[in-house]
């Protein structure tokens, strides 16, 4: 479900994970963009919880960040929009 997007600078050779580290960041009150996060009501970001990035989807590890390469995740956004305990992002 997609919760939260951001925009950040990058050039062609910034790497997906710099884009997930920061999704961490903000996910866990040590960004700048946290408060917004947090007023919508979301819990941390955590392990196991899939970053999209473009369409390159990143699940948060204990440590570091794994690529998932053998299926394309189910966005669920669309059809569970409204249910007890989402709090999918405006569209």
């Amino acid at each position: 479900m997609k919760v939260f997007e951001f925009s950040m600078e990058a050039n062609e050779g910034t790497e997906p994970v710099r884009f997930a580290e920061t999704a961490f960041q903000i996910g866990n009150e040590l960004h700048e963009l946290s408060t917004d996060y947090y007023r919508r009501r979301l819990r941390s970001l955590s392990v196991g919880d899939l970053v999209k990035i473009g369409l390159l989807w990143l699940s948060c590890e204990p440590v570091g960040w794994q690529p998932i390469t053998d299926h394309t995740p189910n966005d669920i956004t669309a059809t569970h929009q409204g249910e007890h305990g989402t709090q999918p992002w405006r569209s």
